[in-house]
């Protein structure tokens, strides 16, 4: 017996809220990359400054630095997982809008 029930193949989304979130800390990243004359040493650094607060240069804490890496990424993923919940993204996938999810 066969269901009446129409499937549809997944189709690759990107989220825009998750990508907002990465963004401030590619671009802090970036500024302090080897790419821009930094040392290694510097980006690793800051990599781990803003996504963990933690310096292991100094061996210090700095929570505040976090809002330049953890703290957006978890708010866009937190927005995304709202959106998803509320059929936020259903209702723009049924507008047509191709590609994009919140």
């Amino acid at each position: 017996m066969s269901s009446s029930r129409i499937h549809h193949k997944k189709k690759m989304t990107i989220p825009i809220a998750v990508i907002a979130g990465i963004v401030p800390g590619v671009m802090r990243v970036y500024a302090n990359s080897p790419l821009r004359g930094q040392s290694l040493d510097t980006a690793t650094a800051e990599v781990t400054r803003i996504y963990t607060g933690y310096d292991w240069r100094t061996g210090g804490w700095n929570i505040g630095l976090m809002r330049y890496g953890l703290a957006p990424l978890v708010a866009g993923f937190g927005i995304h997982k709202l959106a998803q919940a509320l059929g936020l993204n259903r209702m723009i996938s049924q507008a047509g809008i191709p590609l994009l999810r919140i």
